[in-house]
């Protein structure tokens, strides 16, 4: 028993890796000696493995079991010892990561390893809105979202937290931004608009600054507070700086002068119901935006922007430059139809 004892000690000190090689080692020696000991029970050596694994891991089954005084006495005084508390002691080390791979989740200390993702930083009712809107639009997406609290604000399958100041390159690094698909930066809900937009600004530069020093494009959107400090966000290179108050005054506004277009304005900027913006490739044989808007017209779609002309309506018979991202108005049935 003092052996026992001696084994248990030393074996309990080991990585999780050891300590699967160690119950994979006791499982295979005592098939091996409980098949050499009584072949005669055991007509392959599977069964014999059978024994081992339903005896250390369960109570048994009782179909089969050591017939000879040598097998039972080697169950005994090593399997029953020694593959027992090899296999509880690997059931409570694998009980043990899976504990702690959850508690630094969720205290956001693991970094993240895939890309094509969407980097969501600081953590506002705005934020919590975006990921909603991100899931209902692509339920597979994977969002990162970066923010100092001390565990994740938001629970999802799909969105993994990272705790830690954005401004920081090694933050950044462990949200692996540089393979993401776009980095937006929410504004601080519990700082005054200079300071806000003074902290989004430092973030900006710090993801602009990896960008350059590894020569990765990261396209950024940023809220900002005052229309005053837009001059100062595209200086530092922001590809889309997004004017947070501003534009509910301005919605407010054009819902007081055309009653009623706030409902138009809600439906395009939510991806759950009626119509939204969707964005197509423009065809070899549209040469003209005219003839694309004919042609996205007769499959249900109404074309409205394209990123390099800005509104298209006053510019129907120019042609469409190479490289245009064109934006259309239309349900979502109508948008599987023209992409594939």
């Amino acid at each position: 028993m003092w052996f026992v004892f001696r084994f248990w000690a030393r074996i309990s000190r080991l990585n999780f890796g050891a300590i699967v090689l160690s119950a994979l080692s006791v499982i295979i020696l005592s098939s091996i000696i409980i098949y050499a000991i009584e072949p005669e029970t055991f007509e392959k050596p599977s069964d014999a493995a059978w024994l081992v694994m339903t005896t250390v891991y369960t109570v048994g089954y009782g179909d089969l079991s050591p017939k000879t005084f040598e097998g039972r006495m080697f169950f005994m005084l090593f399997v029953y010892p020694i593959g027992y508390g090899t296999v509880a002691l690997f059931v409570a080390k694998l009980f043990d990561v899976i504990t702690s791979f959850r508690r630094l989740r969720e205290e956001g200390k693991l970094n993240f390893k895939g890309s094509g993702h969407y980097v969501l930083i600081g953590w506002s009712k705005k934020t919590e809105t975006a990921i909603e809107e991100i899931l209902e639009a692509e339920s597979g997406a994977q969002i990162v979202l970066i923010d100092e609290r001390e565990t994740a604000p938001l629970h999802h399958h799909n969105v993994h937290y990272i705790k830690g100041d954005a401004s920081e390159e090694d933050t950044l690094h462990r949200a692996n931004v540089l393979q993401s698909r776009s980095v937006s930066i929410f504004s601080d809900e519990k700082m005054d608009a200079l300071a806000a937009d003074g902290k989004s600004l430092l973030i900006a530069s710090a993801v602009e600054s990896m960008s350059s020093l590894h020569n990765q494009s990261i396209y950024t959107i940023v809220e900002i507070m005052k229309e005053t400090h837009l001059a100062k966000f595209k200086h530092a290179k922001v590809n889309e700086p997004v004017l947070s108050t501003d534009s509910v005054s301005r919605l407010m506004a054009q819902a007081l002068l055309h009653n009623g277009s706030s409902e138009f304005f809600y439906e395009l900027m939510s991806k759950k119901e009626g119509e939204n913006l969707y964005e197509v490739t423009s065809r070899p044989e549209w040469k003209t935006y005219r003839e694309a808007f004919l042609a996205l017209m007769e499959e249900g779609a109404i074309l409205v922007w394209d990123t390099q002309k800005k509104a298209v309506n006053n510019k129907l018979n120019e042609t469409i430059p190479a490289g245009s991202r064109l934006f259309v108005i239309c349900d979502s049935t109508v948008y599987e139809r023209i992409r594939n």
